[in-house]
């Protein structure tokens, strides 16, 4: 079977391949998806909640922070361009204030990560390169 998703105001495609019953990978973990492409963040919401993550969302930059202050996330999945604020100044916002969240930035663009040592995808990117690095970052603990 193959899942497919096109996310139409990005041209984001996202597939995922399998055979036989999805397997469990994260009991327990959350994953923060923030992104300001709705129909993206529902997609990636339903496959990762699939992959057995617990998934909160937020629109931007600033309303991550936010809910990361209600209740921090194992892991953040950012998109890199998005108003207010964007995934490289959430990167810096949560190092300045010392919060031991990894980041993993996304984006559709060719962007400068100046200075900026987290894990990156381009988009579009295949799930299972998503869920293998989600799995990396998240066993490394802390960034």
């Amino acid at each position: 079977m193959v899942l497919a998703a096109r996310c139409h105001s990005l041209g984001v495609f996202l597939w995922r391949s399998h055979t036989g019953p999805q397997r469990k990978v994260a009991v327990g973990q959350t994953i923060l998806v923030v992104d300001d492409d709705p129909n993206l963040v529902v997609i990636l919401t339903t496959l990762l909640e699939d992959a057995g993550y617990a998934v909160r969302q937020a629109s931007d930059g600033r309303a991550a922070l936010e809910a990361i202050a209600a209740h921090p996330p194992d892991l953040v999945l950012s998109d890199v361009r998005m108003p207010r604020l964007d995934g490289r100044e959430l990167v810096d916002r949560l190092a300045r204030q010392a919060i031991p969240i990894p980041v993993i930035l996304m984006s559709s663009a060719h962007v400068a990560l100046d200075g900026h040592a987290v894990p990156f995808l381009a988009k579009p990117f295949d799930f299972d390169r998503l869920l293998t690095l989600e799995r990396e970052v998240l066993a490394q603990g802390q960034p």
